[in-house]
């Protein structure tokens, strides 16, 4: 469209009754959706406002501030009624990032409507474009092909963002690279609103959700149902796809509990915020899993004690947001009927009791408290109550195999070692006693040449702790692998399964955990070039997940208390790449800003650099938490760049490529 033919639909000019009523039927709309009303809304006129002209609109649910649904319509003419009508049920029950939102929320919401206008397509050229947007004023819309992003005007100012930067989160939005503004392919467009916001307000029948309603007979057929399958796998036969009365229904949350006598119980879930699956889908893999995990032990299990095994099932539904678990808005929670829910990065837990107040439930419920961790409540239904959901901690493994052998390097040994021949070919490098590195992760043809440059300029002592990202979901967020040693193809390396007790003991939430490390290649590639270098030095490996710049000290005060207890040097690996699969030149861009932040010997400065460019720095906190232990220990004093490429200089291809670095700390 050009620019004059989309400022046709003039600024809706709404009086304070007409806000009023359009407010309120948004509020009836969402209340409807969510079978907490009746049909919706009840003044369909909205006070006159409802055949006025708009180009659509996006309505806003936040609670406490926090984002709880954004959903809307644009792009071509409609009425105030109709974009209202279309975008307030989408945003209480389809916002794919978010749960769909519960009757229990509703009182404690607060409801915004933006009614779109005066959309103009801005000319290609970078300052025009600059130039021609407000702050506070105007929304934008990106697209570039079938990738396309909006930020409504409020966003810039709750950001505190320049026109650059509003221009970059818009792109961010849109899943493009934050200079695709830049491009005349890329088409910006501004648009303004006129909000209708205040509290959430409508009358609310309190109802128990239909889908929820699990009397206790019924879960007590599928717990024998799940006994009966469980039985039939272990003595080899053969089970299709589990069917349970009533079972084809979609829920976010199940837990089975597998008791055996004499032995811990099993305790499997399920947990997903917008649940794509039946709940006998669900229960059905929780399943299989008992049953392999326990196939594996049959051998030391007892026919008789098979015979009184027990299952206990919990089913949680209509999941309510509650914030952050630090800071949780325990509001709407019924603790006779809900559970309360913690997520932490990956890792789920949950209590039910009915006995118990909602800050009991809160209190105890076993999930790291850090930062990022999430309170949900959930409508629960269960053959035992109190029912408990716990993280597993897998505690011991006496050599952890490798994964990525044959992948992100050979699998052969004889190949493995030709490789790693060729990455030290390059000889006259002093080593010297440095600190602590950080060194890439990628597959050793792309970074070990990096790898093994800065490596090859260490004394490295007895002892190496490889501090990591955890890539992949599942265990304890911060797992320092309980082993002692670790394989690669034609060779051991030694651990020391006593160091990795000392962290878990003096780093709140470090966990000694197989799990986390049983896929994770950040600490596994770096291993055949420390073989190489000195094979007699025992490799601690620890994969830290997404983790906020407050906890990230609370590690480092741990781990420099453990290092100063040592008796023996530890030399501290940071394993991590730099900004991921950007165009060559804007890849280069967002790693010098991380490089300098380093350099600067400034922890801070390089976790809010990666933060506010959204440089995709997959080991990051592994590197803030080194930092701020080479701070506590007085050893952050200089840092040296060894080397720097990106992976488009060893494919050719430069359009979307990964960064890499080698640097040294003392």
């Amino acid at each position: 469209m050009s620019e004059s033919s989309q400022s046709d639909v003039p600024i809706p000019k709404l009086t304070d009754d007409q806000k009023a009523a359009v407010h309120r039927a948004g509020c009836e709309l969402i209340s409807a959706a969510v079978g907490a009303s009746e049909d919706a809304p009840s003044d369909p006129s909205m006070a006159g406002a409802a055949d006025l002209a708009v180009m659509g609109a996006f309505v806003t649910l936040k609670r406490q501030g926090r984002l709880r649904g954004c959903c809307g319509c644009l792009g071509q003419r409609t009425t105030v009624f109709d974009a209202v009508v279309q975008s307030a049920p989408t945003t209480a029950l389809k916002d794919p990032r978010l749960p769909p939102v519960s009757a229990t929320e509703l009182p404690y919401l607060d409801l915004d409507i933006s009614l779109l206008h005066n959309f103009r397509t801005l000319p290609t050229g970078k300052k025009e474009r600059i130039q021609r947007i407000e702050i506070g004023r105007h929304g934008l819309h990106i697209t570039q092909g079938y990738s396309r992003g909006l930020l409504l005007p409020v966003v810039a100012t709750s950001l505190g963002v320049d026109v650059r930067g509003f221009l970059e989160q818009t792109c961010i939005k849109a899943g493009l690279s934050l200079s695709a503004w830049k491009s005349p392919e890329t088409e910006v467009t501004t648009f303004e609103a006129e909000v209708v916001e205040g509290p959430f307000r409508a009358n609310i029948i309190e109802r128990e959700p239909q889908q929820t309603r699990f009397p206790h007979d019924l879960l007590t057929v599928w717990a024998a149902k799940c006994r009966e399958r469980i039985h039939t796998v272990l003595a080899g036969g053969t089970v299709g796809a589990l069917h349970l009365p009533n079972g084809d229904v979609l829920m976010p949350g199940a837990g089975l509990e597998v008791t055996i006598p004499g032995r811990h119980p099993l305790q499997y879930a399920s947990f997903e915020i917008r649940p794509n699956r039946h709940v006998q889908d669900a229960i059905g893999e929780l399943i299989d899993c008992a049953a392999r995990e326990m196939g594996v032990e049959e051998c030391r299990i007892s026919s008789s004690a098979l015979r009184r095994m027990s299952v206990r099932l919990t089913v949680l539904s209509d999941l309510a947001m509650h914030g952050m678990l630090a800071a949780a808005d325990l509001r709407g929670i019924n603790p006779t009927r809900r559970a309360v829910v913690a997520r932490d990065r990956g890792t789920v837990s949950w209590r039910y009791d009915p006995l118990q107040s909602c800050q009991q439930l809160v209190n105890e419920v076993e999930v790291d408290r850090s930062s990022s961790a999430e309170l949900f409540s959930a409508h629960v239904a269960t053959t035992h109550a109190p029912a408990v959901h716990k993280p597993r901690v897998t505690e011991s493994v006496d050599i952890r195999s490798p994964a990525h052998a044959g992948t992100f390097y050979p699998g052969e040994p004889d190949e493995l070692e030709a490789v790693v021949d060729e990455l030290f070919s390059v000889e006259g490098f002093e080593s010297a006693a440095w600190s602590a590195a950080l060194v890439p992760h990628a597959g050793l043809i792309y970074s070990g040449r990096i790898a093994a440059a800065t490596l090859q300029r260490v004394a490295l002592p007895e002892t190496i702790l490889v501090v990591a990202p955890k890539h992949h979901p599942g265990g304890a967020n911060w797992a320092v692998a309980p082993c002692d040693a670790w394989s690669i193809p034609g060779a051991i390396v030694p651990s020391d399964r006593e160091l990795a007790r000392q962290l878990s003991r003096s780093i709140p939430g470090l966990e000694l955990d197989t799990l986390p490390h049983r896929h994770e290649h950040s600490v596994e590639v770096e291993l055949p070039l420390i073989d190489r270098l000195a094979p007699a030095t025992r490799v601690v490996g620890v994969a830290v997940g997404p983790t906020g710049y407050d906890d990230c000290r609370r590690f480092a005060d741990g781990l420099a208390a453990v290092l100063r207890a040592n008796p023996q040097p530890v030399f501290l690996l940071i394993s991590s790449d730099l900004n991921h699969f950007a165009e060559d030149g804007e890849n280069r861009r967002r790693d010098k800003l991380v490089l300098e932040a380093i350099k600067r010997l400034d922890p801070k400065m390089l976790f809010d650099t990666v933060r506010r460019h959204q440089i995709s720095m997959c080991g990051m906190a592994p590197a803030v938490i080194v930092m701020e232990t080479l701070l506590r220990l007085g050893r952050l004093n200089r840092c040296h760049q060894v080397a720097y490429a990106t992976s488009g200089d060893v494919s050719g291809d430069r359009s979307r490529v990964v960064g890499y670095a080698g640097l040294l700390f003392d």
